[in-house]
């Protein structure tokens, strides 16, 4: 199997990127995308990109204009973006059961399963622990 430097990123990471009252976490959420975003490593999924838009649209303060966010959305699609398929959802129940995970974070990592990643970013999960070949890293723990 051909190893590949893709990093699959969560939705909290994003918004983060973005929220202007996130403080130390905008700073680190910042570094972490721009950097994934100039080494073409950065990859979500269609329910990642729709949590983004929920999340600064509707529950940060203040919310995000729409016209910004199609910008970002429009930026962030130029990255690697795992479209969901059916098996998809078959498979993230299995991950679900083997793994007692919520079914969101289970689409996640099905996702990031899918585009053959070694890193998913994400706070939702623990730190440095190894899902389904997949380690998990928290970039706000130092």
């Amino acid at each position: 199997m051909k190893e590949n430097n893709l990093q699959f990123v969560d939705a909290h990471i994003l918004v983060y990127a973005h929220d202007r009252n996130a403080r130390e976490k905008r700073e680190r959420a910042i570094s972490l995308v721009t950097t994934l975003w100039e080494k073409r490593q950065g990859v979500i999924s269609l329910q990642i990109l729709s949590e983004f838009f929920v999340t600064v649209t509707q529950k940060i303060q203040p919310s995000t204009s729409l016209d910004s966010v199609k910008a970002v959305m429009q930026h962030l699609s130029c990255w690697y973006v795992v479209e969901p398929n059916r098996q998809s959802i078959v498979s993230a129940m299995e991950i679900l059961e083997r793994h007692s995970l919520s079914y969101w974070d289970a689409m996640v990592l099905q996702s990031a399963k899918q585009a053959n990643v070694q890193i998913l970013w994400t706070e939702n999960l623990s730190h440095g622990q190894t899902i389904e070949g997949i380690q998990i890293q928290n970039p706000f723990i130092t």
